[in-house]
Formats: structure tokens, sequence, C-alpha cells
């Protein structure tokens, strides 16, 4: 029985999406001691985090099959309904992740201006590697456990559609008064880990959370 309960525990905190989303979010720290990344370098990373999470959750809510509530009952959602929930979906998220970035750029000076995005991360290669990074660790676990696990079969379009916003809020939320703090105290190397740290542990409850969901809607089911 002892033996049992270990292979549970193992099985839980030790899955394959953990130990890969725990390795890519150690990319910044690399980054902090290799190139010095300050503060505005480390949140404009998490920020394109965001856009990668939120561009994935685009093909979860075209494929997934679950049963969508509607005033008749539950039913699954037609093509149309699918395709009418990503547009709303890009179009909302977009400005959420657009304000973010408004404040960013007026708060963390080092934060580059929107329309020089692209110039800026093409010129410092080691932040784009590392957003490249966090989106091979999110379609990994987008593979392995929407797609593998069969996520998908249980979650229904509209349910997906609302995932993404609990995990960035709180990482927004958390990040930017982390970053705030940073700053107030001259952004030591120490202080700047710390936030790593905090982003990490947000991932990894944000991560049980979501397979909390997948196991609950499939009970549902």
């Amino acid at each position: 029985m002892a033996v049992s309960k270990y292979k549970t525990l193992s099985d839980t905190l030790l899955t394959p999406s953990i130990i890969f989303l725990i390795l890519m979010n150690l990319i910044p720290v690399f980054g902090v001691f290799a190139f010095h990344w300050d503060v505005g370098t480390l949140l404009l990373l998490y920020w394109l985090e965001s856009i990668v999470i939120g561009l994935l959750n685009i093909p979860k809510m075209m494929w997934a099959q679950g049963l969508a509530k509607a005033a008749t009952g539950h039913k699954k959602a037609g093509l149309f309904g699918r395709l009418f929930l990503c547009v709303f979906f890009t179009v909302h998220y977009g400005m959420f992740c657009f304000g973010h970035y408004s404040f960013l750029d007026s708060f963390f000076k080092t934060v580059p201006p929107l329309y020089d995005l692209m110039r800026d991360l093409l010129s410092a290669q080691s932040v784009l590697f590392a957003a490249l990074g966090l989106l091979v660790s999110h379609l990994f676990s987008m593979l392995r456990n929407f797609f593998g696990k069969g996520e998908y079969l249980t979650r229904s379009p509209d349910t997906q559609m609302f995932v993404p916003y609990t995990r960035v809020m709180v990482m927004h939320i958390v990040v930017i008064i982390g970053g705030m703090l940073v700053m107030a105290f001259g952004a030591p190397v120490l202080a700047l880990l710390l936030l790593v740290i905090l982003k990490t542990a947000i991932d990894l409850a944000s991560h049980a959370a979501e397979h909390k969901l997948r196991s609950m809607t499939a009970v549902k089911s």
C-alpha cells in the first residue's frame, strides 16, 4: 500500500509536463546571470508568455468536444459557434494583453514601445529564444495533456475560452507587484531570482488547477 501511494505522489508531482515547465522557467535565471536581464526584461518575457498561452488556446477551443451549456440544455458547439468564440476570445484577450503591455511600457522604462517590440526582440535574441522555449513548454503540455490525455473530449469550447484568464490575471498582478518591489530595492540579483521563483510557483498552481478542472469535467460527463 505504501508503494502505491508513493507512485501516485510521484506521478502527480513529477510528470513530464511539470518537469518541462520547471526547466523552461529556469531560462530567466540564465538570462539574469548571463545577459544581465533587468526587471523590465523579465516582465516583457512573461508578457510574451501570455501571448503564447492565448494563441495556443485558440486550437484548444476549436478541438474541444465537451458539451456546452445552452438555454435548451447541453449540446456540442458547432463550427460557427467555435469560430465565433475564437474571434471573441482573440479580440477580448488581445485587448487585455494590450492594456497590460501599455502599463509595462509606461511604468518600466526598459520595456520597448509596442511599435518597436519586434525590432528589439530580433536584436535581443536571448529574450526571443527564451520566449520560444516557453512556447515549446506550453506546446508540449498541450499535446501531452489536452490532446494526449483526452482533455478535449470533456472540455467544452466556452469553458476552455476562460481557462487562460485566471492564470494570466494572477500572474500579471503578482509579477507586476513583484517587479515594483524589485525596482524599489534597486533590482538586485536575489530579488530577480525571487521573482522568477514566485512566477514558477504560480505556473505550478495554475497547472494543478487546470488538471483538477479536467478531472472534475470528466466526472460530470
